[in-house]
């Protein structure tokens, strides 16, 4: 049950695309928003004490103004239930922190449009709190022309996306009742890759009789397990089954195609080198969905 919303700020207008998302939850379920903002030490405070101590003042000036600025606009837009944080630490353990005293119910962010070198620097919090927090976290990405706290666009139609494992199917749950908040409409997505030999680097073997069958009984495998999750949890949701190469790529275009505001999975929650090299497809439809994604990596 959402009774507590956390949304980290840094002070920027894209960094409040998510507040107003937030906002707008808290409103339907009568949660509390905990906006938190990290103020992060100046470094150099033993090597230039008296620099450093003014520079470090003027910055948490500046936080505090920002801060009660922020206060002042979310009461003109929102009657929700918000307190305010001014935090000190580095971001990501600080944020973690505060997820267990509060005892966070979903975390709302918002999150730059990653490219290879961007990620690392911008989006390094948002993928360490999804990694490693058991808790259910909304990313969205702000448009170019963002120019700061906004109400959102309602959702209406949720895809959940599901690749037969157990782990998966843990997003239902929280999806369902985020997307229920807004009476919205779910679908259910799962994308059956073709065997492996079609679809190597080097591949040069054209598709046989032997391979299409076999993908037409995954693909009947697929269709009667999503039949079988409307069934068991007695969903209103329509299903769709694809086969493609690259799941992250066929979410994508799907989100697209189906004309879905919202979509929602599960993360095993890798990271290191075995995610470089395998890569992970919650992580690529993060970086590329042009809706919010929400993101849930449930534990062991």
């Amino acid at each position: 049950m959402l009774r507590s919303i956390l949304v980290p700020v840094d002070g920027s207008p894209f960094g409040e695309y998510g507040l107003g998302q937030a906002l707008e939850i808290a409103e339907k379920a009568q949660a509390v928003v905990h906006v938190a903002m990290v103020h992060v030490p100046d470094t150099y405070t033993e090597v230039f004490p008296t620099h450093s101590q003014d520079l470090e003042f003027a910055a948490k000036t500046r936080e505090k103004t920002y801060l009660d600025d922020l206060k002042s606009r979310v009461a003109a837009l929102s009657d929700a239930k918000v307190q305010y944080h001014h935090l000190e630490g580095i971001v990501a353990e600080t944020l973690e922190e505060e997820v267990a005293e509060r005892k966070i119910d979903l975390i709302v962010m918002s999150s730059h449009g990653w490219g290879y070198v961007t990620r690392a620097i911008l989006g390094s919090t948002t993928d360490r709190l999804v990694r490693r927090l058991t808790v259910p976290t909304l990313i969205a990405h702000p448009p170019e022309n963002f120019q700061g706290l906004a109400r959102p666009k309602p959702v209406r139609r949720m895809l959940i996306t599901l690749d037969g494992s157990e782990l998966a199917e843990k997003i239902l749950p929280p999806a369902l009742e985020l997307g229920n908040l807004w009476r919205a409409e779910f679908g259910l997505l799962k994308i059956v890759r073709p065997p492996a030999h079609l679809i190597g680097l080097f591949t040069t073997q054209k598709t046989s009789q032997a391979d299409h069958e076999l993908i037409e009984k995954a693909r009947d495998k697929g269709v009667k397990y999503l039949e079988q999750i409307v069934r068991s949890h007695a969903l209103v949701a329509s299903t769709k089954l694809l086969v493609h190469p690259r799941p992250s790529e066929a979410i994508i275009g799907e989100i697209t195609a189906g004309g879905w505001n919202m979509v929602a999975m599960a993360t095993h929650g890798r990271g290191g080198v075995r995610r470089l090299a395998l890569g992970s497809v919650s992580d690529k439809v993060m970086r590329g969905s042009p809706v919010p994604v929400l993101i849930y990596h449930p534990g062991k």
